[in-house]
């Protein structure tokens, strides 16, 4: 629990910094190598923290089988709900309206 009220604090002050601090007219080019550095900390940390329980470890095959699935049904499904809402809205692959 206090882990989550921990990132909620984050999130919170992120976002004031992000709205309040910031100016509008200026380009901040460090945000961007900011936020891919903790992504790769993020990622890592799950990945120490995934490897280092045992039963994750066991059933790593049936685990694998179904993230797969999940995964090609997600990305079929982003795919189609794309292609339906691009038809609906009468856009290209570009988001521009369709010539008729």
């Amino acid at each position: 629990m206090l882990d989550l009220i921990l990132y909620l604090i984050m999130l919170v002050l992120g976002a004031f910094v992000g709205s309040k601090v910031l100016s509008d007219e200026k380009e901040y080019k460090w945000i961007g190598k900011i936020q891919f550095v903790a992504i790769i900390i993020l990622v890592l940390a799950i990945g120490i923290r995934i490897g280092s329980d045992d039963r994750v470890i066991s059933s790593l095959g049936d685990i694998g089988i179904s993230s797969l699935i999940v995964t090609v049904f997600a990305i079929a499904g982003s795919i189609c709900g794309v292609y339906i809402v691009r038809k609906l809205m009468k856009v290209n692959r570009e988001g521009l309206p369709k010539d008729d």
